[in-house]
Parts: C-alpha cells; sequence; structure tokens
C-alpha cells in the first residue's frame, strides 16, 4: 500500500486554538478533502447536512473543481450557507490543521484509487465514514463503511450523538493510521526488494 508521514499529523495547539486561527465555528465538524468533481460525490455531503437537522453540526469541504459551482448553487437552494463551508483549495501543508481541528471525516467518494487523504484522516485521529466502493483493506477494521447512502448518514449520526464513541474510534484509527507510515511501508519494500 502507499503510506504517509504520519508525524505530519501531530499538532500541538488544541482543537480549540486551531478553531480560532482559522476561524471555524464551534461545534461539531465534519470535514471531507478532496477535488470537486462529480465522482467524488460531494453533493451527497449536502443531502447529510440536510437529513441531519442540528444547528451545532458543520460540514467542511476543502477543495477545488468543476463542480465548485454546483455545490454553491446546491447549498444555496437548501439554505444551508450556515452549515455547509466551501473553503476551495488549502494548501497541503496547512491540511493537518483543518483535520487536526475537525471531529470526524467524511468521504462520499464513489471510485478511488487509494485514497490517501482518508490516510491522512485517519493520521489525525478522526473518525472516518466511507461508502463500501473505496475500501480496502489496508484501511484495518475501525473505518465506517457503508453500503448505502442511509447507512451513511445513520454512521454520521452515530458519531456526532455518541462522543465517547467518536473518541474510542479516533484513538483506534490513529493507531491503524501507523501501521501505513511511510517509514513502514518503505521498510516493506525494502525487504520485498531483498528477496
Amino acid at each position: 500500500p502507499n503510506g504517509i508521514d504520519t508525524k505530519r499529523f501531530n499538532i500541538l495547539e488544541t482543537k480549540k486554538e486551531l478553531r480560532k486561527k482559522l476561524n471555524l465555528p464551534e461545534g461539531i465538524l465534519a470535514i471531507c478533502i478532496g477535488r470537486l468533481t462529480t465522482f467524488k460525490n460531494q453533493k451527497f455531503l449536502i443531502k447529510v447536512a440536510k437529513e441531519i437537522k442540528r444547528d451545532d453540526f458543520y460540514i467542511l469541504i476543502l477543495g477545488d473543481g468543476d463542480e465548485y459551482e454546483n455545490l454553491e448553487k446546491e447549498i444555496k437552494k437548501e439554505r444551508l450557507e450556515q452549515r455547509v463551508k466551501l473553503l476551495g483549495f488549502i494548501p497541503s501543508e496547512i491540511v493537518p490543521r483543518y483535520l487536526k481541528a475537525s471531529d470526524l471525516f467524511l468521504y462520499p467518494s464513489l471510485k478511488e484509487g487509494f485514497g490517501i487523504v482518508i490516510l491522512e484522516a485517519m493520521a489525525a485521529g478522526l473518525p472516518v465514514v466511507i461508502f463500501k466502493e473505496i475500501y480496502v483493506t489496508e484501511f484495518g477494521d475501525n473505518i465506517l463503511v457503508a453500503n448505502n447512502e442511509e447507512e451513511f448518514i445513520n454512521y454520521t449520526k452515530k458519531l456526532i450523538e455518541e462522543e465517547e464513541f467518536r473518541g474510542e474510534l479516533g484513538e483506534k484509527i490513529k493507531h491503524d493510521a501507523l501501521k501505513l507510515d511511510i517509514k513502514n511501508i518503505a521498510e516493506r519494500y525494502f525487504n520485498i526488494f531483498l528477496l
């Protein structure tokens, strides 16, 4: 599998400090990062926000792409501008700070090679919800894998409502990410080449 530098996600600032610096709302923050295209399915996140009628639940969408304007229109149409934030392109060196400031990672993509951004969310200790179409065994057993839209929304609700569950899952997932640290992956490649 691919690996990532998990040390990039060891950020000393607290969630509260980061939210203040990044001008993010208080409450429960879900985050999604990726190119804005139809197959990445960010439009579904608007449906998630609509279904979960909580004023303290926000969805941050980071990224740019050809779906930006369509998403913007849909958010306005559903009157969700206060709860679904399109933040546009964010430089990769700042992304770990947005992840650390968030509470959960929602990734509704319908096709993916090996989602590095999922590993990054795991390394930041965020519980992750994805669809089964993009799950790979290397992610481990602690990712919430939805078979359909209803299940995706129900997993999201559970993470919002059960803070203890959210925290425990975040710790487990962070541990899973360490197995995919770039040093461990490089060592595995090195051992293959030595055979």
